[in-house]
């Protein structure tokens, strides 16, 4: 409610029922204005929450481990790879068609590596769908001791 108070002052009484109305015809002029960038956003959205987790196979012995990843229809320029000293993270994409229908696939897996890799060393090879990755580890040498 709005009360005249001298020539330039408005004293404004802000109550429930009185701001009601006017966050409604907010909300709706909010969402007349973003209704097209809420759908490109929401496209964007889709690409990026959709994902498949690549199988994955990880063997180990004392030297190392030897992850093979599978990665159907992925081209080796669409496959990043982010090694730290204790994950791989593995990203790819590729586009499918099917039925004249442009699919997007994301495939996207982290992998936890043992402190005792070097990760500096990591060797990886993309071969007929195949990603090979093989992190050597660090020579542990055993002591014994006596008491």
């Amino acid at each position: 409610m709005v009360k005249k108070r001298g020539n330039s002052e408005f004293l404004i009484n802000f109550n429930e029922t009185s701001i009601k109305p006017f966050i409604k015809g907010m909300n709706k002029e909010i969402k007349r204005s973003t209704k097209g960038i809420n759908k490109s956003l929401d496209s964007i959205r889709k690409i990026f929450t959709r994902y498949e987790e690549p199988f994955c196979e990880i063997r180990q012995n004392h030297k190392g481990m030897k992850i093979s990843i599978k990665l159907p229809d992925v081209k080796k320029k669409d496959i990043t790879l982010n090694i730290t000293s204790n994950m791989i993270e593995i990203k790819a994409s590729t586009v499918l068609y099917e039925d004249e229908k442009r699919i997007l696939k994301n495939y996207y897996r982290i992998i936890n590596i043992p402190q005792c890799s070097q990760s500096k060393k990591t060797k990886a090879e993309y071969k007929k769908d195949k990603l090979e990755i093989k992190v050597p580890y660090t020579n542990l040498k055993k002591e014994i001791v006596v008491s």
